[in-house]
C-alpha cells in the first residue's frame, strides 16, 4: 500500500510540531519552489482555494515533500508573509539609514516607499491580508511583526525623535502606514500615493511633536 505523508503532531502547548529544515542547496530550492507556488495559487485561487495539494502541484513536487517542510498551508503562508516582510524591511533599512537625509525626511522617504511598494505588490498582499486567518497565529508571523515594530522603535530612540521605550507609537506607525496604503492600493482605480502618503507623514509627524 501506498505511504501517506503522516499529519503533524501537536506539542504540549498545542502549536504544530518543527519540520525538516532545508540545509542543503536542493532542499532550500525545494522551499522556495513550495513558498512561490503558495503565492501564485493564492492569487488565482484565494484563500479559499488553496491547498496544500494545489501547491504542491504547482511546485512540482509531491505532496510528501511538502510536509517535510510545511504542517500545514498556513505555515507555508505563513513563510510567504514573512518573505514580504524580510523584503519590506531590508528596502525600508536602505531609507532609514542614509545619512544624507535629516532622520524625520528619513521617516517620510520610507512612509513613501512602503506606499509604492505595496502598489507594487498589491495584488498578492491583498490576498495575504484575506488569507491571515489561517496563519496569524504562526510564531513566525509574530516574530515578523515584532521585528518591524523593534527596527521603527530603534529608529525613532536613536536619532531622537522619541524617547520612550513604550514600543507602542512604533506599532502605530507601522499598522497606520500599512492599513491606510493597503485600502487605497486595492480601491482598483488611480489614486495619488504621494498625496496619501504625505497625509500619513503628517499624522506621524504631529505624533512625534514635530508638526
Amino acid at each position: 500500500m501506498p505511504s501517506h505523508p503522516r499529519p503533524p503532531r501537536k506539542t504540549s502547548d498545542g502549536s504544530r510540531d518543527a519540520r525538516r529544515q532545508p540545509r542543503q542547496r536542493r532542499a532550500r530550492q525545494t522551499v522556495e519552489a513550495i513558498v512561490e507556488a503558495a503565492a501564485r495559487v493564492l492569487i488565482e485561487r484565494g484563500p479559499a482555494g488553496l491547498t496544500t495539494n494545489h501547491i504542491a502541484e504547482r511546485a512540482g513536487v509531491s505532496i510528501g515533500s511538502l510536509y517535510q517542510y510545511f504542517p500545514n498551508k498556513g505555515a507555508i503562508l505563513a513563510a510567504l508573509q514573512k518573505q514580504e516582510m524580510t523584503t519590506t524591511l531590508g528596502s525600508t533599512a536602505a531609507i532609514l539609514n542614509d545619512v544624507e537625509l535629516e532622520p524625520i525626511e528619513r521617516v517620510r522617504a520610507a512612509i513613501h516607499h512602503f506606499f509604492q511598494s505595496e502598489a507594487q505588490e498589491s495584488e498578492l498582499r491583498r490576498a495575504l491580508v484575506r488569507a491571515e486567518v489561517f496563519f496569524e497565529s504562526d510564531p513566525s508571523n509574530r516574530a515578523s511583526r515584532a521585528m518591524a515594530i523593534e527596527q521603527i522603535h530603534s529608529f525613532l530612540v536613536a536619532n531622537g525623535l522619541h524617547d520612550s521605550q513604550d514600543r507602542f507609537f512604533a506599532d502605530l506607525l507601522m499598522t497606520t502606514t500599512a492599513s491606510v496604503a493597503e485600502a487605497v492600493t486595492s480601491r482598483g482605480e488611480a489614486v495619488d500615493l504621494s498625496r496619501w502618503a504625505d497625509a500619513v507623514f503628517a499624522m506621524v509627524t504631529k505624533g512625534l511633536g514635530r508638526d
